[in-house]
């Protein structure tokens, strides 16, 4: 459930950057935050790399091992994003959409057709499903889902080569950037086709050569769909952002984390360490002065 589910990147021509998508990283098929390029490292194995004010040094801990502290630092960076998968009709004994939530690349929710249960990955997840904004993904997501899977479906099975199953791939993605700016857009797959970016918040579509008209052509004819993908992101999706970026700043005020040097993970113990070290050398020193003494 976590890690990418499906999403691939955008193919890449030779040639010196002409386009704005050859111009900026590869938004898809990384663990970056899209929209941004920003691409966080890999996760140590129960330790989880995110903090909401990383320029403050700001620290968090979310180890199994009470001394271990990681620190990070980017811009003030939030970006929420959720990958749909959807397939029609749906295979034998498996789910027709899956639905999976990141934070900064970081897996923390998975959803599909068949449990219908919001289930959190990893400790983030654990730490976000008491948050109010958790229930209110369901519907959301399931409606998103049953919307998409009549239109937009409905274009590729005209031109698919494989007549028995149709799949549309969606990434709504909403960021809040390092000067506190925010966009939310929508990016689709029809069958493994790229499709125009839609910025929602402007109606623009962001229109490469490669890109697949269809799904363009379909929106702009379809108010009401239209209307609807505008209210989950630049509504809904925006409204969860502000509730995830709350929440992840009082965890960081209630742990009391010193500020250390951005960028660098810190641990804990290695703060005490050099102290632990000048006090044995001290009682050392006194040790031995105490024993000088009675001999003379």
């Amino acid at each position: 459930m976590s890690g990418n589910m499906w999403f691939p990147g955008r193919q890449r021509r030779p040639g010196p950057p002409q386009t704005r998508e050859e111009r900026q990283p590869p938004l898809l098929g990384g663990r970056g935050c899209a929209g941004t390029g920003l691409a966080l490292p890999a996760r140590p194995a129960e330790v989880l790399l995110l903090s909401p004010r990383w320029q403050r040094g700001a620290c968090l801990s979310f180890s199994s091992n009470p001394n271990l502290c990681v620190c990070f630092s980017f811009a003030d960076v939030l970006c929420l994003l959720y990958d749909f998968s959807i397939i029609s009709p749906a295979r034998p004994g498996q789910p027709w959409y899956k639905i999976e939530g990141q934070i900064n690349g970081n897996t923390f929710v998975y959803y599909d057709s068949q449990s219908k249960e919001l289930k959190p990955v990893g400790r983030l997840g654990l730490q976000l499903k008491d948050i109010p904004f958790w229930e209110r993904q369901k519907e959301t997501l399931e409606d998103s889902c049953n919307e998409l899977k009549t239109k937009p479906l409905e274009i590729t099975a005209e031109t698919s080569s494989n007549r028995d199953f149709c799949t549309l791939q969606g990434r709504l993605t909403c960021e809040r950037g390092a000067n506190r700016e925010r966009r939310s857009f929508w990016r689709f797959h029809l069958n493994g086709q790229i499709t125009p970016d839609f910025e929602l918040e402007n109606r623009k579509w962001t229109v490469d050569d490669s890109g697949d008209q269809r799904l363009k052509d379909m929106l702009d004819s379809d108010r009401e769909l239209t209307e609807f993908l505008m209210r989950v992101s630049d509504g809904d999706c925006m409204s969860w952002l502000q509730q995830v970026s709350e929440h992840l700043e009082e965890m960081r005020e209630t742990t009391g984390a010193p500020a250390t040097t951005p960028g660098t993970p810190q641990v804990k113990g290695a703060a005490i360490r050099p102290i632990t070290s000048i006090l044995s050398v001290l009682l050392m020193c006194l040790t031995l002065l105490g024993i000088q003494g009675r001999v003379v």
